[in-house]
């Protein structure tokens, strides 16, 4: 049986900011981390290994949750970070878990096309993945590797050696992944072990050298293992870079999982809890078990509401507040009275402070200067003197709100706290649903970031119902603006502007006399 080695010991320096607290390999992309894409890859037939040494304990919880029947064999890299450390330390880890086996190979940052049948059996050779040599990178960023006239043998592999002549057609650039017959396994490993590269560490090229007769196959190579082309990837897969630094959502409905990531371990931990007191408003989350950045729960299928608007229109609408009546709003009757002081400051601390923080981080002057004008439109002792207290979900948007294929509405994404209050204001979710009118969420997501027309007909609905609440719409509206512009700051541009844009209008137009209904 042929071992799939994954390599995922190393820190990911290269990857930037976005690996500050996540390692490398479960940075998302298109909906799942990249180790979940190369798991998918894998051959069906093969066992699966995975090298372990920085955050180990986060790639393990995560594998776990995220592919709960996989069978997983994890490798602890001895000295990972050691001067003599590196990928091919990883493999040496490895050897007796490849035993005298077939391996496959590949690093943590390494994807390419499923339909590129490159184990549809076992080779009559090894052979390593190439691909052209990125364009605008240095030589030396790169393993080189030069074939043969024809391209179907390896003549000369070079480690990242920016004094190798590059003749385009004919050296390439290798991807990380490669194939070892078992004839070669011994031959290969010696290699390894028996030649460091010039800084110390042990690296994979020197037991490639020593395998005869090494065959070239091309790939359609998609490399994530730096910042830059890691944000290039996101672009390409989903049209927009929708990433956060400190947070990661990863669907995986084959799985039965969808696994959240929060930096923030109070985050996860709140969120836990909160989900129990929603009881069957979301679903039933997973704690990881070493780490208490990672959580999971049930995959739940069917399409968001903004999809389901598609097909159905403002029936979703009013179907998903007749529920958002009776799962959420229902909880005002169950919790207690606060003093009247502390409500006070966690009302002020939710909707003034957290805003004019949030605006503090906008990235451009005139982006600051309009959301700071807006927000002096807005009368916060007016705004925080009758809220609505109970257990809400605190990001009550068409984006969050899952519909069924029987036609239930389950809540996901759900806030951890309120201020820091385990209860909040239910109008703040009426807020957050009416801003997802102003801002078409899941368009945004693939770039289209169009005002969605329609979404008039929809906001009309959601500011009648809060009146029948006994909600005053104005409050609602202006909850939706301050929503658009705390938001902004977590996307790159040009959402970002984008939001701010759509925030300041909706602020602005009580004084210019756009109010909504007869108040």
């Amino acid at each position: 049986m042929t071992a799939f080695v994954i390599t995922a010991a190393g820190r990911g320096s290269r990857i930037g900011r976005v690996g500050e607290s996540l390692h490398k390999c479960l940075v998302p992309l298109n909906g799942k981390a990249v180790l979940s894409h190369i798991i998918d890859l894998a051959p069906t037939h093969a066992r699966l290994v995975i090298c372990v040494g920085h955050m180990a304990d986060q790639i393990r919880d995560y594998v776990e949750l995220a592919h709960p029947q996989l069978d997983v064999m994890f490798i602890d890299v001895p000295n990972w970070n050691a001067p003599d450390g590196g990928p091919g330390a990883s493999l040496l880890a490895a050897r007796d878990a490849v035993g005298d086996d077939h391996m496959i190979f590949t690093s943590c940052d390494t994807l390419w096309d499923r339909h590129q049948r490159l184990w549809s059996g076992p080779g009559a050779s090894s052979w390593v993945a190439l691909a052209s040599i990125p364009p605008g990178t240095r030589v030396n960023r790169w393993t080189t590797v030069g074939t043969n006239a024809s391209g179907s043998h390896v003549v000369q592999i070079n480690d990242k050696d920016e004094n190798v002549p590059v003749i385009s057609q004919f050296t390439y650039a290798w991807t990380g992944l490669g194939y070892i017959q078992d004839c070669d396994i011994d031959d290969f490993f010696e290699g390894i072990i028996h030649e460091n590269a010039p800084d110390g560490e042990t690296q994979i090229p020197p037991g490639l050298q020593c395998v005869i007769g090494l065959e070239a196959k091309f790939i359609n190579w998609t490399d994530v293992g730096d910042e830059a082309s890691y944000r290039a990837a996101v672009q390409r897969f989903t049209g927009y870079d929708f990433v956060k630094l400190d947070q990661a959502t990863y669907v995986l409905p084959t799985e039965g999982r969808v696994v959240k990531f929060n930096a923030n371990p109070e985050a996860v931990t709140h969120r836990v809890h909160r989900a129990a007191s929603l009881e069957q408003t979301v679903p039933k989350p997973i704690r990881g078990a070493r780490t208490d950045t990672l959580m999971a729960h049930p995959y739940v299928p069917g399409v968001t509401a903004y999809q389901a608007i598609q097909r159905d229109g403002v029936e979703v609408t009013k179907k998903m507040l007749d529920w958002f009546r009776g799962a959420i709003f229902s909880s005002r009757n169950g919790a207690p009275l606060e003093d009247a002081t502390h409500a006070r400051e966690l009302l002020t601390e939710f909707y003034r402070r957290k805003t004019l923080d949030r605006i503090n981080l906008l990235p451009a002057d005139r982006l600051r200067q309009a959301a700071y004008g807006a927000v002096q439109y807005v009368n916060f002792d007016d705004l925080i003197s009758r809220p609505v207290w109970g257990v809400p979900h605190g990001d009550f948007n068409y984006g969050n709100v899952i519909v069924t294929p029987g036609g239930e509405f389950v809540g996901i994404d759900w806030r951890e706290n309120f201020a820091g209050s385990f209860f909040g204001d239910l109008r703040y979710d009426l807020g957050k649903m009416l801003a997802g009118t102003y801002v078409h969420w899941d368009r945004a997501q693939h770039g289209d970031l169009r005002p969605w027309h329609a979404g008039e007909e929809h906001a009309e609905l959601i500011l009648d119902f809060a009146w029948e609440l006994g909600i005053k719409r104005e409050d609602v509206r202006t909850i939706a603006g301050l929503s658009l512009l705390n938001s902004a700051p977590l996307h790159a541009e040009p959402l970002c502007g984008v939001a701010v844009a759509r925030g300041v209008a909706v602020l602005t137009s009580f004084e210019l006399g756009d109010h909504i209904g007869g108040e």
